[in-house]
């Protein structure tokens, strides 16, 4: 039953941003303030990369300007990993500070920078969000989320830093079983 709410929202935000693209409103949904574009070229690098497809330009899943950031990591290998973002601003001018909500016991973050100062509307500024942290085992999964705000509004994204060693051995089984 999700499909047609999100549908209408989604409706609803077009019919006041008629310029707006998909992903900006997909953007403005999960988010509900500054927003994070995605091109198609964008999705495509992605694809490449993923395919292993004969591109000139690749772009690692990491790397796409998505309003959530996740990677898998190796099992036992130190965490060090980065997220470019680039954000627009959709409302009036504004100066957004950054704080990371969630346990933060497992990873060390950074922000840079951490505050963006918005001075006119669909204004892009660009950051980069930098997750460190000591080996993880396997099957392990640590998250937070980044919290931009300009005191009014906050804008807040996941972060989630994971191991899959055992599930893909869990998922290789059921696909032997069921082909």
């Amino acid at each position: 039953m999700a499909c047609p709410h999100v549908t209408a929202a989604a409706a609803f935000i077009k019919s006041f941003h008629p310029d707006w693209s998909p992903s900006a409103i997909k953007s403005a949904l999960m988010t509900t303030g500054l927003v994070y574009e995605t091109s198609f070229q964008e999705y495509l690098k992605t694809w490449c990369n993923l395919t292993n497809a004969n591109c000139t330009a690749k772009l690692s899943p990491k790397e796409i300007n998505y309003p959530s950031m996740a990677v898998r990591v190796e099992v036992g290998v130190a965490v060090s990993e980065s997220f470019p973002r680039t954000l627009t601003n959709v409302g009036a001018s504004s100066t957004y500070v950054v704080s990371i909500e969630g346990d933060t016991s497992k990873l060390r973050f950074k922000v840079d920078p951490n505050t963006l100062q918005f001075t006119k509307r669909n204004l892009k500024m660009n950051f980069v969000v930098t997750v460190k942290g000591s080996k993880m085992k396997h099957s392990t999964i640590n998250s937070a989320s980044l919290v931009w705000s300009d005191g009014v509004h906050r804008v807040r994204s996941p972060i989630v830093v994971y191991t899959m060693e055992k599930m893909r051995h869990i998922f290789l089984d059921l696909t032997s079983y069921l082909c």
